[in-house]
């Protein structure tokens, strides 16, 4: 029965995917499509946002070492790989259901380079599981701030690069804390194990 669910739901994402392009150019619109994706003046125009791994690497590096362009993006492909990984890994760690929906969506809104900050209405479902989930554990407060700072600051607008900074702060925080929680939970079950 799941697989049969799992193959509808595959089914439904692929034509959502492909569908959009029967309406816009077709053939010619989903190859235009991979073009843009794929051409390098694109992806560097976007590599400086906060909002991807890539971007990230390539504001940090390109202010910190004397590294060229190219050199740099290979470090960010490298760090969007390793990203990827992690996340998979992440979903498998992970012990409540609004944090595994997290990591889920994590690499829709992170992993690319393209990514922009509207991606992070992919956050609103680990959001509306979090929100849900019933069971309150200590220290859940960090994460609703951080939500806040994913969702709450954007809404102000161009109110300056200051908001723009702090919501892609908020970006890096999220990160760092599903990060650590992960961290710890290994931790801790290795700890249970030794017993």
């Amino acid at each position: 029965k799941r697989w049969k669910e799992a193959g509808r739901l595959l089914l439904y994402g692929i034509l959502l995917f492909f569908v959009p392009f029967l309406l816009t150019g077709g053939r010619e619109g989903f190859s235009s499509y991979i073009r843009l994706l794929l051409d390098s003046h694109y992806q560097a125009d976007f590599m400086r946002e906060w909002s991807s791994v890539r971007g990230f690497v390539y504001r940090m590096l390109s202010q910190r070492t004397p590294l060229g362009e190219g050199q740099i993006d290979r470090c960010g492909m490298v760090a969007e790989n390793l990203f990827l990984l992690c996340s998979i890994a992440g979903v498998f760690v992970s012990r409540r259901k609004w944090m595994q929906v997290l990591w889920m969506t994590m690499p829709v809104v992170y992993y690319m380079p393209t990514s922009q900050v509207y991606n992070a209405v992919y956050l609103c479902l680990p959001l509306l599981f979090f929100l849900g989930h019933k069971e309150r554990e200590r220290g859940e407060a960090v994460y609703l701030i951080l939500f806040g700072l994913l969702f709450a600051l954007p809404a102000w607008g161009s109110a300056g690069n200051l908001i723009h900074w702090i919501s892609g702060l908020g970006y890096l925080l999220f990160l760092y804390a599903v990060s650590g929680e992960a961290v710890r939970w290994i931790k801790e079950r290795r700890r249970q194990d030794e017993r």
